[in-house]
């Protein structure tokens, strides 16, 4: 986590990489009790980012807290994704706004057939109109698998 000192808020940027499919669900709990120790680190009024592969699938059928755009049908993980956001008043970003398929995975499986959407940028609901767009920049060069997610 970073702090960026601001007016009229101060900006925390939380970067995750949550466990992969292989791991056990007490691995996931235990990364989400450590996000939320962060999170109790900043002001209640604080603009918050927290941004990463969090290796959950959020459907398309959108919430309060997850939009329309969703790339896949909801799984497990997804499911508490959505929870947490919940809890903490948080969107994801990314399935806010249409945009090109190829612009909404951001992880192509190995043979390049079956993609993803597992990389999102969760902001505070109270300031998701500062992102005016959040969409998924493919062919961007940052040596990996994963697809670079970019919100304005």
């Amino acid at each position: 986590m970073i702090k960026l000192e601001a007016k009229p808020t101060n900006i925390y940027i939380i970067q995750v990489h949550f466990p992969t499919t292989r791991s056990t669900e007490e691995d996931i709990e235990e990364m989400y009790v450590q996000v939320e120790e962060l999170l109790q680190l900043t002001e209640n009024n604080a603009n918050i980012f927290i941004t990463g592969d969090f290796n959950a699938s959020v459907s398309c059928e959108g919430s309060n807290n997850s939009g329309k755009f969703g790339l896949e049908n909801v799984n497990e993980r997804g499911k508490r994704l959505i929870e947490f956001c919940k809890q903490h008043e948080l969107i994801i970003s990314n399935t806010y706004f249409e945009v090109p398929l190829r612009r909404h995975y951001t992880l192509k499986a190995p043979g390049n057939i079956t993609r993803y959407q597992i990389d999102f940028i969760l902001v505070k609901n109270k300031y998701k109109n500062q992102i005016t767009f959040c969409y998924v920049y493919p062919g961007f060069d940052v040596d990996s698998d994963h697809n670079l997610v970019i919100a304005k």
